[in-house]
């Protein structure tokens, strides 16, 4: 590759050393966004299964002590990305981990090695902290796109960024994205749950295309074994709005959704206090 056009330019091909990264040019991995708290990492075991699930969905191969090794590699960015005077405790930290196909090729790839990257940033907002408040209402101009890739963070990122985009041109704290069908699936950067009459619902993420959360399969799975009712399925717009409470869960934190279309909810309630106490406590 010698010459290339950057924008209005011409410039030499090492101006640009990404631009055949297959990542850059097909979309041809996919990403994990990790929170580490007090120098651990977050729901490490759901993060992980996500990722073994992407790479071998894409074909893609990574050495044999990956596993093994990243959680230590990610902490050592994250130590050393701390100010030179920072006391213990470690402030939580927010890892974004990104893989994609080394080499070249079209389509057609030449070979399945991985290749990633990752990168640190102090988190402002802490992750244990239950949030109450936010407007919502349901996307107007895109859905989810069920495939077998959906459940990754990455290969459809281009709908999150027209859901994000529609929810800041309506003045929305956050939007809500329904399936193809017409179907409650997710939120544009967080998993939905809604409680109504004790029961713990939340939407079947393969059926709906959404985004599998890894906060929200950890929290719900210690939800039922806290003993709280969980229903995961299909549901309508309406089976959310007749909810008594609705949030988002997210790497980042839970929040409990005051208003909804033109549903209005109240998730301070005492007869809300005790599963939102257990969720808390099971997260």
């Amino acid at each position: 590759m010698g010459l290339i056009l950057l924008n209005d330019a011409l410039v030499p091909a090492e101006a640009a050393p990404w631009a055949d990264n297959r990542g850059f040019r097909y979309g041809d991995g996919f990403f994990e966004t990790i929170v580490s708290i007090h120098g651990e990492l977050q729901n490490w075991p759901q993060h992980l299964a996500r990722i073994q699930r992407g790479a071998a969905t894409l074909h893609l191969d990574f050495p044999t002590d990956f596993a093994e090794k990243l959680p230590t590699l990610l902490m050592q960015l994250v130590q050393a990305n701390l100010p030179p005077s920072n006391p213990p405790p470690l402030p939580p930290f927010r890892l974004r981990w990104q893989c994609w196909r080394a080499g070249g090729g079209f389509y057609t790839p030449e070979t399945n090695r991985a290749e990633w990257l990752a990168t640190a940033e102090p988190l402002a907002v802490s992750p244990d902290e239950i949030r109450f408040g936010g407007r919502a209402d349901f996307a107007q101009t895109v859905r989810t796109a069920p495939s077998a890739l959906s459940f990754l963070k990455g290969p459809n990122a281009a709908l999150y960024t027209l859901a994000a985009l529609e929810k800041r041109a309506r003045g929305l704290d956050e939007l809500i994205l329904l399936s193809p069908d017409g179907y409650v699936a997710e939120a544009t950067a967080a998993a939905l749950i809604w409680v109504k009459d004790g029961i713990l619902f939340t939407p079947d993420t393969t059926a709906t295309g959404a985004v599998a959360g890894v906060r929200a399969a950890a929290l719900l799975a210690k939800a039922r074994a806290a003993g709280q009712t969980v229903r995961e399925g299909c549901f309508l717009p309406a089976d959310l709005l007749t909810a008594d409470a609705v949030a988002t869960v997210s790497v980042t934190g839970i929040r409990w959704l005051t208003q909804v279309a033109d549903a209005v909810f109240n998730p301070q309630t005492s007869a809300l206090q005790a599963i939102i106490r257990r969720i808390g406590r099971a997260d």
